[in-house]
C-alpha cells in the first residue's frame, strides 16, 4: 500500500475535544481510541515495528509493520507499507530479538478519526507529548489527488504552521 503521510506536534490549543469538534463538523468519522506498543528491530532499508493493540475490550491485536518513507523532509511525503495480522506476537517479537536485534519501543495513546481518504491520528506519545498524523491512502487517488487532500486536511484542523517531524517517534525519542 501506498499513502502520502506528514506528522505535526499538536499545538497546545488543539486539544483532543477541539479537535473532534472540528472533524465531527467536517463529517469525519471517529474510528476508534486505543492504547499502542510498537517494538522497532533493526533493518538495511526502512523501518520494521511489531504494533500490539489493547482496543475497548482489552482484546490484544497485533500487526507486524515494515514501511519505507524519506526521512530527509518533514513534508507531506509518500510512504510504502506492508501490513501483517499476527496471532503469536510473543513468538515474533523473540525471533526478531534474536535475529535482527530489537532498537526500542514506543507507547502511546491513539484516537483515529477518518476523513475522506485521510487518518487521522491523534496520539499520546510517552516521554514525547501530543502529535498529529495524517496519512491520505491512495486507493482509488494518484499521489496529487492525496497531496491536495493532505492540504485540505491541513487547513480543515488549522495546522498548517505546527511544527513538523520527518522521523518516527523512536527516533524522536532517541535524540
Amino acid at each position: 500500500m501506498r499513502n502520502i503521510e506528514i506528522k505535526l506536534r499538536r499545538p497546545d490549543q488543539r486539544d483532543d475535544e477541539t479537535l473532534a469538534a472540528i472533524l465531527d463538523d467536517a463529517g469525519a468519522t471517529f474510528t476508534w481510541q486505543r492504547h499502542q506498543r510498537d517494538t522497532f528491530w533493526n533493518t538495511q532499508n526502512g523501518w520494521l515495528k511489531l504494533r500490539e493493540v489493547v482496543g475497548d475490550s482489552d482484546s490484544v491485536q497485533a500487526e507486524l509493520i515494515g514501511y519505507r518513507r524519506s526521512a530527509e523532509s518533514s513534508e507531506a511525503r509518500p510512504s510504502d507499507y506492508h501490513i501483517v495480522k499476527i496471532d503469536q506476537p510473543e513468538a515474533l517479537k523473540a525471533a526478531l530479538d534474536s535475529t535482527l536485534g530489537q532498537i526500542g519501543v514506543v507507547e502511546k495513546q491513539r484516537v483515529l478519526w477518518i476523513w475522506k481518504q485521510t487518518r487521522i491520528h491523534l496520539d499520546e506519545v510517552t516521554g514525547l507529548g501530543s502529535f498529529v498524523e495524517l496519512e491520505t491512502v491512495l486507493r482509488d487517488i494518484d499521489e496529487s489527488q492525496g497531496r491536495e487532500q493532505m492540504q485540505q486536511c491541513l487547513a480543515l484542523l488549522k495546522l498548517e504552521d505546527a511544527e513538523r517531524f520527518a522521523r518516527p517517534y523512536l527516533e524522536l525519542q532517541q535524540q
